[in-house]
């Protein structure tokens, strides 16, 4: 008989304290999962086409105590490395039938924060401090934005649970812009 595996007769509590602990080893930042989906793949747009990069497995959404708040870490199925990204408020999110896509900014993004001046001496900055905010954001589209990066979410359909679409509408209502 062959020794059980880690999950098997776990608690739902045991499995996601197993989660969170995976998770903080890459980012001890990471304060909570709030969501996770059993089978997601990651594409990239190499600007021609979309293309499977290695990354496939369990994503967990997470909160986090630094700037941004919040973001997501596939466990990686297929690969020796994990795929994590933060959530930026100017990152688009845009809903197609099958994919979810992420519109990322590096260079607006990069501008940005490093126009924010440190903390005072001795202080810590809270993750939803008011000095992250970006005026006018709504207003803002792509080209003002400047060069963009797309990546691309598959998400296994659970016919059980909210589609990943509609949990990731639910977090841009707080961090990110969605189209």
């Amino acid at each position: 008989m062959s020794p059980p595996t880690a999950t098997l007769g776990m608690s739902p509590a045991a499995r996601y304290n197993h989660n969170l602990r995976v998770l903080r080893k890459r980012d001890p930042s990471i304060t909570s999962i709030f969501d996770q989906f059993s089978h997601v793949a990651v594409y990239h747009h190499d600007g021609k086409s979309w293309q499977k990069n290695g990354y496939e497995g369990s994503m967990f959404l997470f909160e986090r105590t630094k700037y941004p708040p919040y973001g997501f870490y596939v466990l990686n199925r297929v690969g020796v490395e994990d795929y994590i990204q933060p959530l930026y408020p100017e990152d688009d999110l845009i809903e197609t039938e099958k994919y979810l896509i992420i519109r990322t900014f590096p260079d607006f993004l990069a501008a940005r924060l490093a126009a924010i001046p440190p903390a005072p001496l001795g202080q810590v900055r809270h993750n939803f401090d008011p000095v992250y905010d970006i005026p006018n954001l709504h207003e803002l589209d792509k080209t003002q934005k400047g060069r963009m990066v797309n990546l691309a979410l598959w998400v296994m359909n659970d016919a059980k649970r909210d589609s990943m679409m509609r949990i990731m509408k639910r977090l841009a209502l707080f961090a990110i812009n969605f189209l």
